[in-house]
């Protein structure tokens, strides 16, 4: 007694008319048949393992879920191919478009989280100019704030203060002086 087979193209015709019947079992036996032979496909495109998995899964519910009818030209194997590609394709497309977001989100995040430390530092060190100015002996801290907050000039500080030019320049080489020792520590 003979043992026949059929033809791969004729049982592909045979599952494309089923699955178009929607009939499950058309669609499982697609699935086992060619699901392994997908995944190789896939690995030419995409390294993760995880990620080819989920494209072809991808392919597959498409197929079962979109109320249309096949109609296959060629061989499915070469169709199955062919849709996954496209799948892969708007998978890569996607994933790029995504990482350009991503690049873009994460350089404003760290520009305003580089303007808020520096925001902050500025503060701080604002703050320690402060304590610097309020330890400073009282005739030097007029001609500090004069000098540095006011814009004044040696002259005009001196003749605002009433006090001789070369003290005035003296009392602000100091306080630079001990500026300098401050924040040395």
């Amino acid at each position: 007694m003979k043992n026949y087979t059929v033809p791969i193209a004729v049982a592909d015709k045979i599952i494309i008319e089923k699955i178009n019947q929607k009939d499950k079992k058309a669609f499982d036996l697609l699935y086992q048949r060619y699901w392994n032979y997908l995944l190789r496909v896939a690995s030419n495109y995409i390294e993760d393992e995880d990620t080819r998995a989920e494209i072809v899964q991808e392919l597959f519910v498409h197929l079962y879920t979109t109320p249309s009818y096949l109609k296959i030209d060629h061989s499915l194997s070469s169709y199955l191919s062919i849709s996954l590609k496209n799948k892969i394709l708007n998978h890569l497309r996607k994933k790029n478009i995504y990482e350009k977001h991503i690049a873009i989100a994460s350089e404003k995040n760290r520009s305003a989280s580089e303007t808020a430390d520096k925001h902050i530092e500025m503060v701080e060190l604002q703050k320690q100019i402060d304590r610097f100015i309020e330890k400073l002996p009282e005739k030097y801290k007029e001609v500090y704030i004069l000098k540095k907050q006011k814009q004044f000039s040696i002259r005009k500080i001196a003749f605002r203060l009433n006090r001789p030019v070369d003290t005035v320049d003296k009392q602000f080489r100091k306080i630079k002086i001990l500026f300098k020792n401050y924040f040395k520590r």
